[in-house]
C-alpha cells in the first residue's frame, strides 16, 4: 500500500476529478496482488481515494478508501522500525445509506481536559505551598512545591498545543446505525477525556511529561495503523465527500455500468 499511486476516478466534482469509463479504470487501478484485500471474482475497483500518507524517520503509515462494485474498503497499513500493523474495515454497497464526512480544527477534548488538569494540579499545588510557606523550617519545601506547581501549568500549557491539531473523519451510514471509518468513535465505559483529565490532575508535569514523549516519538513515525484516523487529510475527505458517495449511489443505481 505505501508505494501504491493515489490516481482516483469518481464523478465530476468541485475537486478537480472527471468521469472516467470503467474499461479505462481498470487500467488506473493497481493489479490485484497490490490491493491490500482479497478481491473476489469479476469484482472490480471502481476508485481509490487517499485518506492519509505519512513518512517519517522511523516509521510510515498509509491508508485509503476503495469502492468496488460490491463493496467500500477502508484499509490502513503502518510499518516502523519495531512494529507492523494494519487493519481493514469493509462494508457491503448494498447496506449504505450514506457518507458523514466531518472535520475539526483546533483545541481537542483531550487537550481541554489535560489543561483543566494542570490547572488543578496547579491550585493544588499552590495551596501545599502555602500551607508549607506558614511551617517554620519549611521554607525549602515550599520553594519547591511552588517549583512544582508552576511546572505543571507549564507542562499543560505544553500539552494543550500539542493536542491541538486539524483532523477529519468520515463515516458510513448503513441500515443499523452510523459506524467510523476513519476515525475511531468514544464508546469507553469511562470516556478518554476524563481519564485524561484525572491523570494530568493527580499527576501533572510527570503525565504531562510522558504524553509529550509519546507525541514526539509519534512525530518521528511510531506510529501504528490505529493511528490513521489522527492523520485523516481535510483536503482528501473533502474529495471523497464530493466524489465517493455519488458514485456509491451510481453503483447501487446502475451496478457494474456505474462510472460509464
Amino acid at each position: 500500500m505505501f508505494d501504491a499511486n493515489t490516481a482516483t476516478a469518481a464523478p465530476t466534482s468541485p475537486g478537480g476529478q472527471t468521469t472516467v469509463p470503467a474499461s479505462q479504470l481498470q487500467a488506473q487501478a493497481q493489479p490485484e496482488t497490490q490491493y491490500p484485500f482479497r478481491l473476489l471474482r469479476d469484482e472490480k475497483v471502481l476508485a481509490m481515494y487517499p485518506v492519509a500518507r505519512i513518512r517519517r524517520p522511523l516509521g510510515q503509515l498509509a491508508s485509503y478508501l476503495f469502492v468496488t462494485d460490491s463493496r467500500l474498503v477502508y484499509s490502513a497499513e503502518a510499518k516502523t522500525i519495531v512494529s507492523t500493523s494494519a487493519f481493514t474495515n469493509e462494508y457491503h454497497i448494498d447496506t449504505i445509506k450514506g457518507l458523514s464526512v466531518g472535520r475539526h480544527k483546533g483545541l481537542s477534548g483531550l487537550g481541554a481536559a489535560a489543561l483543566f488538569g494542570s490547572i488543578a494540579n496547579f491550585l493544588f499545588l499552590i495551596i501545599i505551598t502555602g500551607i508549607l510557606a506558614s511551617v517554620d523550617d519549611a521554607g525549602p519545601f515550599a520553594v519547591l512545591t511552588g517549583i512544582l506547581a508552576f511546572g505543571a501549568l507549564i507542562v499543560g500549557v505544553i500539552n494543550a498545543l500539542v493536542f491541538r491539531s486539524t483532523t477529519s473523519s468520515i463515516s458510513v451510514f448503513g441500515p443499523e446505525k452510523e459506524t467510523a471509518v476513519s476515525a475511531q468513535l468514544e464508546n469507553d465505559l469511562i470516556p478518554k477525556s476524563l481519564i485524561t483529565l484525572g491523570l494530568f490532575a493527580v499527576f501533572g508535569p510527570l503525565a504531562g511529561i510522558a504524553n509529550i514523549i509519546h507525541r514526539i516519538a509519534m512525530a518521528f513515525g511510531l506510529l501504528t495503523a490505529g493511528d490513521a484516523p489522527n492523520y485523516s487529510d481535510i483536503n482528501n475527505a473533502d474529495r471523497i465527500s464530493y466524489e465517493a458517495g455519488a458514485l456509491i449511489h451510481d453503483i447501487q443505481a446502475r451496478g457494474i455500468e456505474a462510472g460509464v
